[in-house]
């Protein structure tokens, strides 16, 4: 039969107490290091979707530059 007075007591000791509180802590710095690291695998990841949505728009630009100038020499060579 289980003592429920000694087992109260073992887990309440200050030992039990001190072990509980540094799990705690180890798993509370553990969350904080996974947390910043997902933040800096998502930092990096938006950062080359940046990158990327920035090439876009350039490309974009430069592209509507040229039809620009395309059309504009249509234009000319059409109306002389």
């Amino acid at each position: 039969m289980f003592h429920t007075a000694s087992l109260a007591a073992t887990i309440a000791s200050p030992e039990g107490v001190a072990m509980a509180r540094g799990l705690l802590y180890l798993v509370a710095v553990l969350a904080v290091w996974t947390v910043i690291t997902a933040i800096r695998h998502i930092a990096k990841v938006v950062t080359t979707l940046l990158r990327a949505t920035l090439v876009v728009v350039a490309l974009t630009a430069v592209g509507a530059a040229a039809l620009a100038v395309v059309a504009q020499l249509a234009l000319v060579l059409q109306l002389s």
